[in-house]
């Protein structure tokens, strides 16, 4: 498992990582890009990826504040637990 927060916070080691997970060769190229859309981008692209279209690297890690109404409050904490679950065996 990644978690993108780590991703966020330190994008090279995070892809070295997952690199040597699976077997694939890490290159520097990975940390930049060119902008605009790609081939490879899918149906959904013109509906998601206009920022990552515009972005050229890795942004930095920034908290974020998310307020949910009570009547959510019993899936988020469910899906909470998974998540805590699962971030025990992620990428680190």
């Amino acid at each position: 498992m990644i978690d993108a927060d780590d991703v966020l916070r330190d994008p090279e080691r995070m892809l070295r990582l997952s690199c040597d997970a699976i077997g694939v060769e890490f290159s520097d190229a990975m940390l930049s890009w060119a902008p605009g859309p790609r081939q490879t981008d899918g149906v959904w692209a013109k509906y998601w990826y206009a920022e990552v279209e515009r972005s050229t690297a890795f942004a930095p890690y920034r908290e974020r504040k998310i307020e949910l109404p009570k009547s959510r409050a019993e899936v988020h904490n469910r899906c909470r637990k998974i998540y805590e679950e699962l971030y025990q065996h992620r990428l680190h």
